[in-house]
């Protein structure tokens, strides 16, 4: 996904993914949980969806693309 054109982003990184292995089955892999979540908003493409954002949910932004 192009960082500058979505609209709304939201971020996660993940655990260690150092334990994921070539040879083993999807249903074996280790279930991990995100560490952080960023949301990330642009506001350039809000502008030309015609969307405002509420001031509120700017204010829980990580980001702002202006």
């Amino acid at each position: 996904m192009n960082r500058r054109r979505a609209l709304i982003r939201c971020v996660r990184s993940p655990g260690r993914w150092g334990e994921r292995r070539a040879h083993q089955k999807p249903g074996e892999l280790p279930v991990q949980t995100p560490t952080k979540y960023e949301l990330v908003i642009n506001l350039k493409t809000a502008k030309a969806l015609g969307l405002e954002m509420p001031p509120n949910l700017l204010a829980l932004a990580d980001e702002v693309i202006e």
